[in-house]
């Protein structure tokens, strides 16, 4: 007769990142036998890389006055079926901290997202200045990776791209011919 047999269980394939799931099968109302052991344990490994998490860059006018936020958008890569987080975090770059607030603070993705934000407050001046840039950095992820290394940047960008020409007008006589060109000296 026969000693052993096997019992087939089918894990069924999906793209989220789990943690290993552990199962037992009991057997019971055996027939013209005796169980020794009737209880077998399994485990179903995880084979599916956790998300990853991406930054988009951003910019913005900083306005004269105040504050205007900049809204950084996180993307995970695919659903998640735990809490998501990580650290965002604000360096200088060509703008100082006098141009928008330090910021760090955590994003968090819930279960079943895939989009959350970081907010940083931009401080708007009437000061004629060239465009200014400063860095997102993100660190920290939890249940999660990143995406991309380095940092993301963000742009503030004043009024007219920051540039004020003064000028002076060449003024034309009212006879000159056509095709008389007028100077204007920047």
């Amino acid at each position: 007769g026969t000693t052993n047999a096997s019992i087939v269980v089918y894990a069924i394939e999906d793209i989220l990142d789990e943690p290993n799931r552990s199962f037992t099968v009991q057997l019971a109302n055996v027939v013209n036998a005796i169980i020794s052991d009737g209880l077998g344990a399994g485990t179903v490994l995880d084979d599916d890389p956790p998300p990853t998490i991406s930054i988009a860059d951003k910019a913005l006018l900083e306005g004269d006055s105040g504050t205007t936020n900049a809204v950084f958008q996180l993307t995970l890569s695919k659903l998640a079926i735990t809490d998501v987080s990580v650290r965002c975090t604000t360096a200088t770059n060509t703008a100082s901290t006098n141009d928008y607030t330090h910021t760090v603070t955590t994003a968090t993705f819930p279960a079943g997202t895939t989009n959350a934000t970081c907010t940083v407050p931009v401080r708007g001046n009437t000061v004629n200045e060239p465009d200014e840039t400063f860095l997102m950095n993100l660190t920290l992820p939890v249940n999660a990776t990143i995406a991309q290394l380095g940092n993301v940047v963000m742009n503030i960008n004043t009024p007219n791209g920051g540039v004020n020409f003064p000028f002076r007008f060449t003024q034309i006589n009212s006879g000159a011919s056509l095709g008389t060109q007028a100077v204007i000296n920047v």
